[in-house]
């Protein structure tokens, strides 16, 4: 079986361009407990101070902090082991999920992506629109206080959430969070991800708007035309949330490292230009034209790159795109070299944008 299994042609971009986008958010993890990301820096105020903690057991460390008015610290290392275990959850999930979806596992493939789309993303996109409320709730020691279900009853709540998220990112609200709640919470949006999600889970859904058919059972008895029409709504839909989820991460990522990465903004046009590359592939995309002449715009900003051998300036034309976003690896045509962004041998051109103020 090859790696798109019995994947149609048609959706192998698709399926390519989440499995790029899910290991970006796994290299968030295996990156940030690499490099200590996740840990925190504590300055003693003595060696009985430092002692102490030593002699503690690792699951009573937010104990202790508490304990010793460490707030600051207690803060620090809740909203950084709290997303570190919800993108580690994420990846596990989606990594499956998208290994059913190319075997025609579909039914499989909907109910694992369930969780990571509606719980951990939003839990992802509380922290980053209001860390000091989500992790003084998170502390409180009663999780109904965290339920996202009881605490954001409102779908207008939720959505100021998701709004207030994407507006910490580089690319800002680039989408709306109308589409945003649809896609994964309303019941009556046909082209949200709720009834297929709860038809994977139960043989027989009686709400109106995703009704089980007389004489049937949920996916149970699909055949091939409904295979291409749950692949369809499946794959047209996902790197929209998919690339949303990682904006949200890796703004996260980037408040607790710090670090002024010049090849992660390489990396993040990389992530824009496999977005287009799909939009203008894919059919009947339930992204809207405003929302995608917003990305354009960022990479007509940021989209020349600059080879470091001969300083040569490459834009990037359709198959200098391509090439950059499948390899992550830029040819300049001047002197034949090729650059590969993870060796941070490509570096992007500072540029304002058309008719942007000097």
């Amino acid at each position: 079986m090859t790696m798109y299994g019995i994947l149609p042609q048609e959706f192998r971009f698709s399926h390519r361009f989440a499995f790029h986008l899910h290991d970006v958010l796994a290299r968030m993890v295996h990156d940030g407990e690499r490099d200590g990301i996740f840990d925190v820096q504590i300055d003693f105020a003595s060696e009985t101070e430092r002692a102490s903690l030593a002699s503690v057991p690792d699951e009573e460390t937010w104990d202790w902090l508490e304990s010793n008015g460490r707030e600051a610290e207690l803060c620090e290392l809740t909203a950084k082991q709290v997303f570190a275990g919800l993108v580690a959850d994420m990846c596990q999930f989606t990594f499956e999920a998208l290994s059913c979806a190319r075997k025609g596992k579909l039914a499989v493939a909907y109910a694992l992506f369930r969780k990571p789309l509606k719980d951990n993303l939003f839990y992802l996109e509380w922290l980053l629109a209001d860390q000091e409320t989500f992790v003084e709730r998170f502390r409180r020691r009663r999780i109904e206080n965290v339920d996202h279900t009881k605490a954001f009853p409102d779908p207008k709540e939720k959505r100021r959430i998701m709004q207030a998220a994407m507006a910490k990112t580089p690319w800002g609200n680039w989408l709306t969070d109308e589409l945003l709640y649809d896609l994964r919470y309303a019941k009556s949006a046909a082209y949200g991800f709720e009834g297929y999600w709860n038809q994977a889970t139960h043989l027989i859904t009686t709400h109106r708007h995703y009704r089980t058919d007389d004489t049937n059972f949920n996916f149970v008895f699909s055949g091939g035309e409904d295979h291409i029409a749950q692949w369809r709504h499946l794959y047209l839909r996902l790197p929209v949330l998919m690339v949303h989820a990682v904006e949200i991460a890796d703004s996260l990522f980037a408040s607790f490292s710090f670090a002024d990465d010049h090849t992660a903004e390489v990396r993040r046009l990389r992530r824009a230009v496999g977005f287009q590359l799909w939009a203008d592939q894919a059919q009947q995309s339930v992204v809207p034209d405003s929302c995608l002449e917003r990305l354009r715009q960022y990479i007509t900003e940021v989209g020349t790159l600059c080879c470091t051998e001969c300083g040569n300036q490459v834009a990037l034309d359709l198959w200098v795109a391509m090439r950059f976003y499948l390899r992550g690896v830029i040819r300049c045509p001047a002197c034949g070299s090729a650059s590969d962004i993870e060796d941070e041998g490509v570096h992007l051109v500072a540029k304002a944008a058309p008719g942007a103020d000097e």
